[in-house]
């Protein structure tokens, strides 16, 4: 979880409705992806329940981190292999001349 990497305390109870809130926000799609209101509405949960404040603006950014922009590489590398495997088994390079 990015609260442990944080090294501040955890306050377990809160963590659940923090992503709950986060979760919401981010389906109500006011910006691609949420990008923006997710990390506000999540380090304003984090704090609420209890964690400080450097230490939630770090949880939530090691979260963003895991959540959206390494399954975003892993999608777009993905996507370039299959892209360049389709093209090659639908044209295949063809004697030159």
């Amino acid at each position: 979880m990015s609260g442990r990497g944080c090294r501040g305390a955890r306050p377990w109870s809160g963590l659940l409705p923090a992503y709950l809130t986060a979760a919401g926000v981010s389906s109500l799609a006011v910006t691609p992806v949420g990008i923006g209101t997710v990390e506000v509405a999540l380090t304003t949960a984090l704090v609420a329940a209890g964690l400080d404040a450097p230490h939630a603006v770090a949880a939530t950014l090691v979260y963003r981190l895991v959540t959206l922009w390494l399954v975003t590489s892993v999608g777009w590398l993905l996507h370039a292999g299959l892209t360049s495997w389709v093209i090659q088994k639908v044209d295949p390079p063809g004697p030159a001349g």
